[in-house]
């Protein structure tokens, strides 16, 4: 999987099992092995899905079905803080909206979870500038909830003015020319209400991709493609 996971028998760690990660939630994950787990009382889960943080949780095992030469087990974590619920379910969550924005739907879920280790969500209130026009874009947006107002300036009788170009609204994107090449901003985007956005850096998304070959071809071609048609 595109992050770091393993999985013990117990806390002592005594056994691990050869398991890769499929999907994860707050509730819990569900995970391919070669050979089906055992019935016991609990698993230890250990991974880390952002930068510094790792977790080190308690599962217990749901079900179990083969499917072709791997078994796919759920696992239910039996105790969780409300606090690494709070940023599992995040970081869940955000997996799921990246599913749903046209530029990432070739993507895998161990594609999206590289993804998301390249940005960050930022919280932006109303009237608050994302960014101004005439500078250089390095980061590109999702709008996770609100809305951004994108302008540019129009002088008009000696004057500088404000065009109004486009809202966008929860599910959508802007500032995508950013992952194409090193160009100055060519409208400024402003919050139009308290809004939570995600944010990916592009020198950041660029390094994880290179270290990471395991994102398919097809679907990082499909994205840049994506882009380069949203942003004509």
């Amino acid at each position: 999987a595109s992050i770091p996971f393993e999985l013990y028998d117990d806390d002592s760690r005594a056994k691990k099992f050869e398991a890769r990660l499929r999907n994860i939630s707050a509730g819990g994950l569900s995970v391919n092995t070669k050979t089906e787990l055992p019935d016991r009382e609990s698993f230890l889960c250990c991974f880390s899905i952002e930068e510094g943080e790792k977790y080190s949780l308690k599962a217990v095992k749901l079900r179990s079905f083969a499917v072709g030469d791997h078994y796919h087990t759920a696992l239910r974590f039996a105790m969780i803080s409300s606090a690494d619920y709070n940023r599992i379910n995040s970081y869940a969550r955000v997996i799921d909206f990246l599913k749903k924005t046209r530029i990432f739907e070739e993507f895998s879920d161990d594609d999206l979870r590289l993804v998301v280790r390249a940005g960050k969500k930022i919280f932006v209130r109303e009237g608050q500038m994302v960014f101004s026009e005439n500078i250089e874009g390095r980061n590109f947006y999702i709008v996770l909830s609100g809305k951004i107002k994108i302008s540019r300036s129009s002088p008009h009788q000696g004057a500088v003015g404000e065009k109004y170009l486009a809202t966008i609204h929860s599910g959508e994107f802007f500032g995508e020319m950013a992952l194409l090449r090193k160009v100055k901003r060519s409208a400024a985007a402003q919050a139009l209400a308290d809004s939570v956005l995600f944010q990916i850096e592009r020198d950041q998304l660029e390094r994880i991709l290179l270290e990471h070959k395991g994102i398919s071809p097809e679907a990082l071609q499909d994205f840049y493609f994506g882009v380069h048609r949203a942003s004509g």
